[in-house]
């Protein structure tokens, strides 16, 4: 009688154990089916990630050399006032250096005399300053330099120094500010033998880029709002890069360059916060 009675509670505990087996293998495919199910009808996180969002990085073009000459190069920079569309819904007064903001790349080589022809198409006075250029001061552009309105200025000089990323903007007494904020700013590039041989990338928009950094107020109409107080002027709300609001780049699974310019007039800024505006 006892070993009858031990089989069957021993049966029912066996019993038991895999009835909760069972129970727990259709609780996980349950689950799985359910899991399955939602992912078809739903985008997934990644799928969702991985989409852009802003304004593909604009970027300046390499301005031609109008001289086949070796050794030589002439330049054509025109000041201008135009429109800028930063935001979807209305453009905004600007200047610009052939286009309406901002400027083309001016691109030399150690030892080549270059020419640039610089022509005022402003309603007020300007200069062209380049700033970093190793060049005589009756050529650098400066505040005694000033270019009427109509006018045109055509400096020569020949590069001196080794491989460097410069710029040019307006140095004109009491509107240099207001003129660099509404636009005028421009890279230089110097190429020269050794910068060639250590292999670093120069391909413009392909592994070579350049990144004009600057901050910007904008009133309710999207016009510049440029405010000073006797603190200095007002640091913008709005960052943009190379002239783009909110933008990205897409950039090769290889090594690139990235030429910083900090074209923000009164702000101080260091490499982690202009990478982080794009």
């Amino acid at each position: 009688m006892k070993s009858a009675a031990f089989r069957i509670i021993l049966a029912s505990i066996v019993i038991s154990v895999l009835i909760l087996a069972f129970s727990l293998f259709a609780m996980r495919m349950f689950s799985t089916w359910t899991s399955l199910s939602t992912s078809k009808k739903q985008p997934s996180q990644n799928s969702q990630i991985s989409g852009k969002s802003g304004n593909a990085l604009q970027l300046a073009p390499v301005q031609p050399d109008e001289n086949p000459a070796p050794g030589e190069a002439t330049f054509t920079l025109k000041a201008q006032a135009g429109f800028t569309q930063f935001w979807p819904d209305q453009a905004t007064a600007t200047l610009g250096y052939n286009g309406s903001y901002l400027g083309p790349i001016l691109r030399f080589r150690q030892g080549e005399k270059v020419q640039i022809q610089v022509l005022n198409e402003l309603g007020e006075p300007t200069t062209v300053h380049w700033h970093g250029l190793a060049v005589p001061g009756d050529q650098d552009g400066g505040p005694h330099q000033i270019i009427q309105p109509g006018t045109s200025w055509a400096p020569e000089f020949t590069v001196s120094q080794a491989a460097a990323t410069l710029w040019y903007h307006p140095h004109a007494i009491s509107t240099t500010a207001t003129q660099v904020y509404a636009g005028l700013a421009g890279l230089i590039y110097i190429d020269d033998p050794v910068a060639h041989s250590r292999g670093l990338p120069q391909d413009h928009g392909i592994n070579d880029f350049p990144l004009i950094v600057q901050d910007r107020n904008f009133d309710s109409n999207k016009q510049f709002a440029y405010q000073a107080t006797m603190m200095g002027l007002v640091p913008g709300e709005t960052i943009l890069v190379n002239g783009t609001l909110d933008p990205y780049l897409n950039v090769p699974k290889d090594k690139v360059r990235f030429r910083i310019l900090n074209a923000s007039n009164p702000r101080t800024l260091n490499s982690s916060s202009a990478m982080a505006a794009i």
